[in-house]
This record gives C-alpha cells, structure tokens and sequence, in this order.
C-alpha cells in the first residue's frame, strides 16, 4: 500500500496533471474519483498525500461532474412530517439508514431558476470536503442520498439530539463550557491541517453529541487552499455577517485568519449563551466593526472561570486583532491554551464505524485507471 500511496501522490503532483485529468473519459474519471476516495479512506495516510488526493478529487469532481460512488446511499427513509431546520441551502430532516438515526440535510432547488447544476456542484463540493474529515470534534459524513421522485439530493450524517451550541448552552443547567470551546478549537485546528477553511463558523454550525462533546458541521461555503474555481469563488466571501472578519465585511476573502476571527465569535456564544453583537442589528455591526474597528464585548461568564478567566480573554483579544496578519493561527492557539491533540475519552452512542460499514473496503487496484498512474505491477496488500 504505501508504494501505491507514493506513486500515486508524485504522479498528482506533477505540473502537467491538470491537462491529464482534463482528457480523461468519464469512465476513467469516474474509476479514478473512486480510487482516490479509497485511498483517502486509509487509516494512517500521510497528511501530504491526503491533501493532494483531496485537491484532484475536488478538480475531477468539477470537470466532470460525478462524485465516488461510495458517497452514494440506498436505503433511506425519512421520519417525521416535518424539517426541523431551515436555511438558504434548504432543510434538514429526520430519517433512518439500516436502523441508524440520521439527519438528513437536502438542498433547495428553485422550479424554473435553472440553477440545478450549479446546487449539485455545491453539493458535490461539500460532499467531497466533509466526506475527508475524520475527527472527534467534526461532524461524521455518512453519504449521499438521492431521490429521484423529487430531483432531490441529500447529505446525510448523524443526528444530533442535543442541537447546535446555543441550544444546548441555553437548555441545560452548567454546561462544561471551558471543554465546549476546546473541542471547538480542536475541531478547526483539524480542518486547517488538511487546509481546509470553513468559512461560515458559528453556533449554529457547532452540534452537541449525546455526551456533550461539541462537533463542527456544515461544510456548505467551506473550501480548500490551493483550489480555486469559478464554483468556489463565492464560499471566499461567504459566511454569517456578525461573525465576519473585518477584511471580510470590507469585501476580501476567506482566509485561515478569517476562521479564526469567527472562532473568538464563538468562542463568545459558548460563555455568553447569545450571538455576536446580540443587541444591534446587521448595518451597526459593519459600523462597528469596520469603521471603528472594535471587536465584540467580551462575555460575561468569563468571570465565572476563575481559573481560565484571563487566558480566555487573552486569546479571545488576539483573535479579534484587526489586521489578519496579527491574529494567531490555530496551532498558535492550542499552544496558548496549553492544549495538544489528545481529545478526551468519552462514550458516544453515534457509531464512527457507519461510513465503513456503509462502503465496500479497498481490496484492489482498478482496471480502469489511466496509464499515467503507472502502477503495473504494485499491490495493496
């Protein structure tokens, strides 16, 4: 395996790949996706081969407009008569896969505006982002459902039953808000490393798992470094108003440092319990922050951690410079929290072996694959 994992990584990486994928049928762009996803899927896969697999599984995905057919889901069955989310991407439902609890979040398609292609790219787009994340603090991708009476696809992950951060925060008595904001903070320093920006961090994009530990969803406007397309160009100035940076709201782009301003935001909900600038309305905020060039109160119940108090605060104060070049990045953060990647042991009743289960193993190298891989005579074994 780990020859096939270099041979394949230096033959992406080379300055020519980009006119190869071009002229790839859509059978060996389709047999490709699906040997890059199973790639992708092996444990232990070096952080340099993982984002260059992601990075031409995103182009082949754009040029050719199909996804790995692992992504694809049978079986499901929605629960309930009702969404129990909206947004501008469409709803989320309740459903069932094998058994399994699932939200189920379908994207919104206008009769008669002709913008069926560009939904399904997004939804391609994040399909591929989420489907790469395998982290405590991430939210678990399970797949792609289609239902094709309705013309409606749908990604499917598990349910949350405790909701988003605010939610939660305001429903239960003395939530563990210090580990809240670490998980938060793990989860981003995670989506970094493989150069991923969320773009529209906030509470409502942050679930509760049934042992309280906070997951980061919603890759819907999220992106990778390095990989810009015309698709891709409006995740870049994407995102919740309030949560923006200051070259954001000034019309710039997304950025590392933009996420990192939108973390101090919710680092704020977390020990607030209330949004950024929760008492004015969207134009004085962009006076706000824009013109006057202030950040967001800081929250009340700081005071009630006397013992991380001021390096909440601390932190907090750097991410909300208003320069992005003087906010921290994130491992510059973990290391101010005085935090590592060891993520805390705790019992889930959500399965992360349900992708696995869901999808056949890699067993072989693919007939179908263009020569250009060049792996006659390499095996996965």
């Amino acid at each position: 395996m780990d020859d096939v994992v270099k041979q394949v990584t230096e033959v992406l990486s080379k300055s020519n790949i980009r006119d190869q994928l071009l002229g790839l049928s859509v059978g060996e762009a389709q047999c490709t996706l699906d040997f890059l996803q199973d790639l992708l899927d092996v444990s232990g896969l070096p952080m340099i081969s993982k984002r260059t697999f992601l990075k031409t599984t995103l182009k082949l995905t754009r040029i050719h407009d199909c996804v790995p057919r692992c992504l694809m889901l049978k079986g499901f069955k929605k629960t309930g008569d009702y969404s129990f989310a909206r947004g501008s991407y469409g709803e989320v439902w309740r459903g069932q896969v094998e058994g399994m609890e699932v939200a189920v979040k379908q994207a919104r398609i206008f009769t008669g505006d002709n913008n069926l292609e560009k939904v399904l790219r997004r939804v391609r787009r994040e399909a591929i982002i989420w489907k790469q994340c395998n982290h405590p603090n991430v939210l678990p991708f399970y797949g792609i459902y289609f239902d094709p009476a309705p013309s409606i696809y749908s990604l499917v992950s598990p349910f949350m039953v405790n909701g988003s951060l605010c939610e939660y925060i305001n429903k239960v008595d003395g939530p563990d808000r210090h580990d809240l904001a670490l998980d938060i903070t793990r989860g981003m320093n995670y989506l970094h490393t493989l150069s991923i920006v969320h773009s529209d961090l906030k509470g409502d994009n942050v679930l509760i798992t049934d042992d309280r530990r906070a997951v980061i969803a919603d890759f819907g406007v999220s992106f990778m470094t390095g990989f810009t397309t015309v698709a891709n160009s409006s995740s870049r100035k994407a995102g919740t108003l309030r949560y923006q940076a200051p070259e954001v709201l000034k019309g710039g782009l997304n950025s590392f440092s933009a996420d990192v301003y939108s973390l101090a935001c919710v680092y704020l909900e977390v020990f607030e319990g209330t949004v950024p600038w929760s008492g004015l309305k969207d134009p004085a905020v962009i006076l706000e922050v824009v013109v006057e060039k202030k950040h967001p109160p800081y929250p009340r119940f700081l005071s009630g951690l006397t013992e991380h108090a001021e390096l909440w605060r601390e932190v907090m104060t750097k991410c909300w410079s208003y320069k992005p070049q003087d906010r921290p990045n994130l491992p510059d953060i973990m290391a101010s929290l005085h935090m590592t990647d060891n993520i805390p042991t705790t019992e889930s009743k959500w399965d992360r072996s349900v992708p696995t289960r869901l999808h056949a193993p890699f067993i072989k190298i693919p007939s179908g694959l263009p020569r250009f891989f060049n792996l006659e005579g390499l095996s996965v074994a």
